[in-house]
């Protein structure tokens, strides 16, 4: 006998396992007596969770951002976000006209960035000339993504040349940076080091014309590696604009 109007349940066991290991692992203080209290009291636990997990208001969070560390008020609530990918969970907004310069200057102001050795070099950067403020997803990864790990700025190209995803810009990174330390403190990239490929020095030399970033001592440290340079330690991180 058929079935109608059903739809296949989709497997998510996998899936569960690994949210309540992230749940388990972000709450060590939990002591067996308190892990206990909430096993014996699930449907308190429920409304705890509901409350708590509520997917982040990034136009909200990105207008605290600018309006407390730049002093611009702005709600961009007329900016519309690209379509989502799955595993593309944090975004970035730029607003428009946020150059190199301003953002170094920002990030030097906030004692978190490290003076640029290439700075005399003109960059050149995907989606900077757009005339308005633009939103990218990117993966949600402390350190740069794994599925890009020793590949080099010029296979990031060739992903954008076929229609897949494209990379990240030295510009989108480095506000992304003085983001995440404000909203948590922390720091991007103390293991490896993104490689910001959708930017490129001018004049370009085969050996140090794409920026990578890095944090030593709680700034960003920013050297300039070959377009086709490859290392376990650096990877690139994909946008889905």
């Amino acid at each position: 006998m058929q079935n109608h109007g059903t739809v296949p349940k989709q497997d998510t066991t996998r899936q569960t396992l690994e949210f309540g290991a992230a749940l388990c692992k972000q709450a060590p203080h939990l002591t067996p007596d308190q892990m206990q209290f909430w096993i014996s009291n699930q449907k308190m636990l429920q409304q705890v969770l509901a409350s708590a997990l509520v997917i982040p208001d990034w136009h909200r969070l990105w207008a605290c951002f600018y309006k407390e560390v730049w002093g611009i008020e702005n709600d961009f609530l007329q900016l519309e976000l690209p379509k989502k990918q799955r595993g593309f969970n944090w975004f970035i907004l730029m607003m428009k006209s946020l150059d190199r310069e301003i953002i170094f200057a920002k990030g030097a102001e906030r004692k978190i960035f490290e003076e640029d050795p290439l700075a005399s070099r003109k960059l050149f950067s995907d989606r900077y000339a757009l005339p308005k403020s633009y939103g990218v997803w990117i993966r949600d990864g402390v350190e740069a993504d794994a599925e890009n790990r020793d590949r080099s700025a010029s296979y990031s190209l060739d992903e954008a040349l076929s229609g897949k995803s494209r990379a990240i810009t030295f510009e989108e990174y480095a506000v992304f940076y003085i983001f995440y330390n404000w909203l948590t403190g922390k720091f991007l990239d103390q293991k490896g080091w993104t490689i910001c490929a959708g930017s490129k020095t001018y004049p370009a030399y085969d050996h140090d014309d794409v920026p990578c970033c890095h944090t030593v001592a709680g700034k960003m440290k920013i050297i300039y590696c070959g377009f086709r340079a490859c290392r376990p330690d650096r990877s690139f991180r994909s946008v889905i604009d």
